[in-house]
């Protein structure tokens, strides 16, 4: 198994913000003054209430697009960055997450 170097990256970020260029330098001064070799995008999702059953994931304004989400993968690749993608669902109304039940 590999090593993995690496931070995780864009934790509640909303939509729009992984394609400003605040995020890309951001992104670049991480790798040079952490020396990580990875990052760990953090693409959440949200349901209403720990009890939904559907997940809000498309054109939701607190989740970044899928296209943003491309466009981040291939600049941090660029960077000479690997990308592990780690998916999380958040409750809308605030609730911890871990209350969320799935039954």
């Amino acid at each position: 198994m590999e090593f993995i170097k690496g931070f995780s990256f864009g934790f509640m970020n909303k939509r729009g913000e992984w394609q400003d260029a605040r995020t890309k330098e951001s992104l670049q001064l991480l790798k040079e003054r952490c020396a990580v070799e990875h990052i760990v995008l953090t693409v959440v999702a949200e349901q209403d209430t720990p009890q939904s059953i559907t997940i809000n994931w498309r054109n939701h304004p607190n989740v970044v697009s899928d296209e943003e989400t491309i466009e981040l993968i291939e600049c941090a690749n660029k960077m000479g960055l690997k990308v592990i993608l780690k998916p999380m669902v958040n409750v809308s109304d605030g609730t911890w997450r871990a209350h969320s039940n799935f039954i």
